[in-house]
């Protein structure tokens, strides 16, 4: 028989909490944004791999992403809590990269080198959920998908159909 249990992974320890409605924390509807992702990426965060995201440039603040998964996916696919994202020089982030997946620092080195600085995000906790269309979001809420992310508070309708779905909607 197949659980209903939401599909989650806590990364580390974490201080907010411990329910699996990563609304239950007090969030303000600034703290959340839309994330595109490649498939790849996403599928290491899913699995555990991964335990940072790394940026060039991002907010500076904890947030919570609902998380677009890029071509050939094209699907909103989960819900991810992020801490306070680590600035720094590019090695400084490389570092942390190298660290959390030994062979990865160079990789995120190269993609820092250009702007010479980054950041590297925690990811506290990744739920995935049923997937929503990039056709559906289209037709019901005038989405388009973003390069990098979007803030949600400029959508108030499509963030409480977000909230709503991650809600209810957890694979299992």
């Amino acid at each position: 028989m197949k659980s209903n249990a939401p599909r989650s992974r806590e990364v580390k320890p974490t201080h907010i909490s411990t329910s699996h409605h990563m609304a239950s924390r007090h969030w303000s509807a600034r703290d959340y944004i839309l994330l595109s992702l490649n498939p790849e990426p996403f599928n290491d965060i899913i699995s555990g791999r991964k335990h940072f995201e790394y940026r060039t440039r991002f907010r500076r603040s904890r947030f919570v992403a609902f998380i677009y998964v890029t071509r050939p996916v094209q699907e909103i696919r989960g819900i991810m809590e992020c801490g306070d994202p680590i600035f720094g020089s590019a090695r400084k982030i490389a570092d942390v990269a190298e660290r959390d997946q030994p062979g990865n620092g160079r990789a995120i080195y190269d993609y820092l080198s250009l702007s010479g600085k980054g950041c590297a995000i925690p990811i506290v906790r990744i739920r995935e959920f049923d997937p929503l269309g990039l056709a559906r979001m289209r037709k019901d809420f005038g989405f388009c998908p973003p390069q990098f992310y979007s803030a949600l508070e400029k959508t108030p309708e499509f963030l409480d159909f977000l909230l709503a779905h991650a809600a209810h909607k957890t694979r299992g």
